[in-house]
């Protein structure tokens, strides 16, 4: 699992980003799950991410997974609820901060929940700043990532034709594609390019 800083936008059109607006941040690899032991080691994740026991224990995970439900409708009909910080909608659980896929349906689900957990599992790093309405004009790091900032549209080995927000059904727009069908063409490589929403001030 490879996250790369991409701001294209503030890059390409400098005139329309300028100030606050404009980005420091540069083409970079910001992780790799190579250079992570909590990637692949769910005791060492949950060492480092003490609050993922909450989520293993069975009768609060029933209860998370109803919480859940109720994040991947609102993700359905419009966006996630930022509050469920621990859903990742109808892909399943944030937690645990591994590689490890639980609840396995299809390769396009569980890439997609691999994506959304490693941009969150960054925010519980601390590794991305982020803007909101209280932070116009200024950057500030959000330990807990705010899901309903942030789209995702997958560009390998399919090309998602929408964008859509963290939590939305891969069903929505994969229903057909038969490319992924036979997976010994393709391997397990997906690349997803992530949107992000950014607030910033004109002096």
């Amino acid at each position: 699992m490879h996250y790369y800083t991409y701001p294209i936008l503030s890059r390409l059109m400098p005139q329309f980003f300028d100030g606050s607006c404009h980005t420091k941040e540069d083409f970079d690899l910001l992780y790799t799950s190579e250079g992570d032991a909590t990637w692949s080691d769910a005791i060492a994740s949950n060492r480092l991410f003490p609050e993922s026991t909450v989520f293993a224990d069975p009768l609060r995970a029933v209860m998370g997974e109803a919480a859940c439900s109720t994040d991947a409708l609102s993700a359905e009909i419009g966006l996630p609820i930022d509050k469920l910080y621990y859903c990742a909608g109808s892909q399943g659980f944030m937690y645990p901060l591994t590689g490890f896929v639980s609840a396995h349906t299809s390769f396009v689900q569980a890439a997609t929940l691999l994506a959304e957990r490693v941009v969150f599992k960054l925010h519980r790093l601390g590794r991305i700043s982020d803007t909101d309405s209280h932070h116009v004009c200024g950057t500030h790091i959000d330990w807990l990532m705010k899901k309903s900032r942030y789209r995702y549209q997958m560009l390998y080995p399919i090309h998602q034709p929408i964008c859509a927000p963290f939590g939305r059904s891969t069903l929505t727009w994969n229903k057909n594609n038969r490319r992924l069908h036979d997976m010994s063409k393709i391997g397990d490589v997906a690349v997803f390019l992530i949107w992000r929403k950014k607030n910033c001030c004109v002096f």
